[in-house]
């Protein structure tokens, strides 16, 4: 004879075939009070990631598992490793997040720095100082103008830090020894000539260049300044190089939503995307819909499932309803599967 628990048990697994026979009943029945469906082709392509997405979910990825605590510290070397690359792939997939591409890359490239030495491991960076093989680029001739001005300016403040730090009349721990082994000379020369680069590149653009720069900031604080942009207090070469990094990024971010590019991944999918929806007038028609008798209440729908499972009431939606709702989606899975029109009968 069963016993109570059993009895109980029995009880529950009866009322949950019956929960879960009313979601099933509810979600077709749904579909059958819904409009037509979209044809099949349209929400797969929606589905399926674009290679910005892509990219922007490698790198999250990546760095998630660079920045776990819980991982062991060679796994975070490698995904950091990985996720410097991935992010750069950001900057290029997605024109309008390219600064944040640009920025979050550089920032595993100096966690990867971080965890080898903690690994003894011998990590380059990926920071490319020179444009000697750079033919051309897909960036507006105004916006490589203001990145030249950027660059040009950091190239003159790291010249002045260090003629201040070489000569002792600035005294840095951090500094004093990048000036003395010919860091900060190799620095300015690097940025003047990437600015005079990116001029040549510019094709005819004004040049913004100027010979002198204000210097009122880096004699007063050679060693450390307050970053003007985040309030906080660095490295003096270090607010200049992020700063002028700041300017590159918004001139190019700038140019990316002003210029059309005709080369972009993203752009040349959702145009096809377009063209491959896109119908001709004469094949759309235009149907009145009827006005109802009364404002439609949405619990009218409900608890008419309810008062139909009681044996009370008819159901609203009837199952030819539902079969003719089903017959119409699977003519448009087979419409768009064969590329081919399916008549109903």
């Amino acid at each position: 004879m069963p016993t109570r628990p059993y009895l109980l048990y029995a009880h529950r697994a009866h009322h949950s075939r019956l929960a879960a026979a009313l979601s099933c009943l509810l979600a077709v029945c749904m579909l059958a009070g819904c409009a037509a469906p979209r044809l099949a082709g349209r929400a797969e392509s929606e589905q399926r990631l674009s290679p910005c997405e892509s990219a922007v979910e490698a790198a999250s990825a990546g760095t998630e598992r660079a920045t776990s605590a819980d991982s062991p510290i060679t796994m975070r070397y490698v995904a950091a490793k990985q996720a410097q690359h991935d992010w750069l792939d950001v900057a290029v997939q997605c024109p309008l997040r390219f600064a944040e591409g640009t920025m979050r890359s550089a920032q595993m490239q100096y966690r990867t720095q971080q965890l080898a030495r903690v690994l003894g491991a011998n990590s380059k960076p990926l920071t490319v100082t020179r444009l000697d093989s750079v033919a051309s680029v897909p960036v507006g001739g105004d916006a490589l103008a203001q990145a030249a001005l950027a660059d040009d300016r950091a190239g003159f403040a790291t010249e002045v830090l260090a003629g201040r730090f070489v000569s002792g009349v600035a005294r840095d721990a951090r500094t004093t020894p990048l000036a003395e082994d010919g860091t900060l000379l190799a620095m300015s020369e690097n940025h003047k000539q990437a600015a005079s680069q990116m001029m040549q590149l510019s094709n005819g653009a004004r040049d913004l260049r100027q010979k002198l720069y204000g210097t009122d900031e880096l004699l007063a604080h050679s060693a450390n300044v307050t970053d003007p942009v985040n309030g906080l207090r660095a490295n003096t070469v270090a607010v200049v190089e992020m700063s002028c990094a700041r300017e590159e990024m918004q001139a190019i971010a700038q140019s990316t939503r002003t210029m059309e590019l005709p080369d972009d991944a993203n752009a040349v999918q959702q145009a096809q995307l377009e063209a491959a929806y896109k119908r001709q007038q004469q094949e759309i028609s235009e149907l009145p819909i009827p006005e109802p008798e009364k404002m439609p209440r949405w619990e009218d729908y409900y608890e008419n499932v309810i008062a139909v499972m009681e044996g009370k009431a008819e159901p609203i939606v009837t199952h030819n309803q539902v079969r003719k709702s089903m017959k119409v989606m699977m003519a448009a899975f087979e419409s768009a599967r064969n590329n081919t029109t399916v008549e109903l009968k």
